[in-house]
């Protein structure tokens, strides 16, 4: 029995398909099961914050406050949360649901867990060996007396995981943006008082410069810097262990591991980091803090923004894609609402008072992206997401395959031969082999790696199909530039108030329940879409969806200074507890 999709690679099928074997029933496939199970989740989520807390304040010899340490790596345990969960309740499940004479499990005490840095856990969850090693310790420690153990050992040793760099293609500047560019890096060296240090906001550049000059202070240019990570600190890490008392068998296995897994440069290189982050040419009394990126994974932008945020600066994190604001259960959503003063939103408000409605920020004071009337089909694709859920993603990301393979397959011939694929970004270092599968299935078909820019690639086709819920999707809606989408699973992923809003796009032809549905509809307008598309009934659901999640702004550098100097929001930062 396999215990999971993974355990099938495609570009290794040869060796599995003739195998006389099973596979073990996915965890957590129904909606219902999901929500449970994430609100569970977060709040041991929660209670894992505050032993990390004491224990990381304790070993590094430092009294940070709770908001501090869920700054620097709040983003990373909840994904840690998810993660363990999603492997213990996947094993328990199998061994409760199977009648198995034994296990195999993978032997090698000295492979290492913890990776160099938080994006360095994300990427490790998708890797063979760092989740056979994994999986192997959580049924030797905690359900190895339920089961025969069947111990192998590794040919050759292994150390620890090192996730590979993407390819990034250049970006070219026109010899306008080089110049702006100059003369915004030669700004840095004038400084004021308190100044409002704006990071990757996904505002436009020229909004960018006209907030500073609203704030009094000269336009500059801030990047993310690098950061070296080595264990270089005399830390025993067997000194971080978890120190809460519980009878609850997950929360038991999620705080053995916790520490384990932690990243070095939360653990042996921490000290190093904050050193670096005392030495980044950044202000060093910052008024106001805005990202909309950096809250996640840089390392050194969330150590120097943590201890800012306690020596008394504002801190503000904005929406940086689509599924804010309508996805269920989105971890990335609650994290940047629990550090933040505010969370400054596309348009919407749901609830919260953190809530800071604003407007799309990736297209408002952008061009436009042109399409060709009588070009072809752009079909925007998705790869499998990395193994971070409570859920299993694997099947997830193989229904969504053959959504996929039947909308191309019922296509009329004639548009079906003008479709271009434009492949995920990043799968090329993800396990799913998508452009394999997009051969093997069709091997005509034109495809793009995932690197052209969107704009680009919209200017040689008249229509655009969506293949999930996508950022793209807004920013189509917001240039009401002619698309449709549709994706596995229909509306039941979003929470509740964002139903209306999505189904008026389903009544008007924009978003579709099925691959049949949005081939059919394709067919019946490919020779005049835009009459379709410009339709009252069409143009009607676009405004009214645009107005919550995708909002224009007449005057966008006023509206974001009114956020920025706004009246502080007091609210209990622990929103929930086991």
């Amino acid at each position: 029995m396999f215990l999971g999709g993974w355990c099938q690679r495609f570009p290794r099928r040869e060796h599995w398909q003739s195998l006389d074997a099973t596979v073990a029933r996915p965890y957590g496939r129904s909606q219902a099961q999901r929500d449970v199970d994430y609100q569970y989740v977060h709040k041991v989520h929660k209670l894992l914050l505050k032993d990390v807390s004491r224990n990381l304040n304790q070993i590094h010899g430092v009294d940070h406050t709770e908001r501090y340490w869920q700054i620097v790596l709040g983003h990373w345990l909840i994904r840690y949360t998810c993660l363990i969960f999603n492997r213990w309740a996947t094993l328990k499940q199998c061994l409760e649901e199977n009648d198995l004479i034994g296990i195999s499990v993978i032997r090698d005490d000295a492979y290492d867990l913890a990776t160099l840095d938080t994006v360095g856990t994300s990427w490790a969850a998708n890797d063979d060996y760092w989740n056979a090693v994994l999986d192997s310790r959580i049924v030797t420690r905690y359900l190895g007396d339920r089961i025969p153990l069947i111990f192998v050992h590794p040919d050759k040793p292994h150390s620890s995981f090192v996730h590979a760099k993407p390819d990034v293609v250049p970006i070219t500047l026109s010899s306008k943006q080089k110049a702006a560019s100059a003369l915004r890096r030669a700004m840095r060296s004038i400084r004021r008082g308190r100044e409002v240090f704006l990071l990757n906001t996904y505002l436009s550049s020229a909004i960018e410069a006209k907030l500073e000059f609203l704030f009094g202070q000269a336009p500059k240019t801030w990047s993310t810097l690098d950061v070296d990570i080595f264990s270089s600190d005399n830390i025993d890490r067997q000194l971080l262990q978890f120190q809460i008392e519980t009878a609850d068998e997950f929360v038991s296995c999620a705080g053995a591991f916790l520490y384990e897994l932690m990243p070095k440069c939360l653990v042996e290189s921490y000290q190093s980091v904050v050193t670096q982050s005392e030495q980044v040419p950044w202000p060093r009394n910052p008024k106001i803090i805005f990202t909309s990126n950096n809250f996640d994974s840089d390392e050194l932008f969330k150590v120097w923004a943590a201890a800012k945020v306690e020596a008394g600066s504002r801190y503000f994190t904005g929406q940086h894609g689509n599924n804010i604001g309508t996805r269920k259960n989105y971890p990335t959503e609650s994290e940047c609402l629990d550090t933040s003063d505010k969370f400054v939103t596309w348009g919407w408000v749901d609830g919260d008072l953190k809530h800071a409605p604003a407007f799309i920020f990736k297209t408002v004071g952008g061009t436009k992206p042109t399409i060709d009337p009588s070009g072809g089909l752009l079909l925007v694709d998705l790869s499998i997401e990395n193994r971070l859920w409570p859920w299993d993603t694997d099947v997830d990301i193989e229904i969504h395959q053959n959504e996929q393979f039947q909308f191309v397959d019922n296509l009329p011939e004639d548009i079906r031969n003008q479709v271009t694929l434009r492949l995920w970004h990043s799968h090329e270092l993800l396990p799913w082999a998508d452009k394999e599968r997009w051969l093997d299935r069709f091997p005509a078909i034109s495809y793009e790696r995932g690197q052209a820019p969107m704009n680009e690639l919209v200017a040689k086709h008249r229509l655009v199909v969506h293949s999930y819920d996508s950022t793209g999707i807004l920013e189509g809606l917001y240039w009401n530039n002619p698309l449709i989408a549709f994706w596995a699973g229909g509306l039941e992923h979003l929470r509740e108030s964002a139903h209306p809003y999505y189904q008026l796009l389903v009544e008007s032809g924009i978003v579709h329940l099925s691959p049949l549905s949005a081939a059919d509809h394709i067919s019946g307008i490919w020779e005049n879409v835009d009459q379709w598309w410009m339709s009252e009934k069409v143009q009607s659901a676009r405004r009214e969806f645009c107005s919550r999640y995708a909002r224009d702004s007449g005057s966008p550098t006023k509206d974001i200074k009114k956020i920025l100097t706004g009246p502080k929001i007091q609210i209990a930062s622990d929103r929930g507890s086991l």
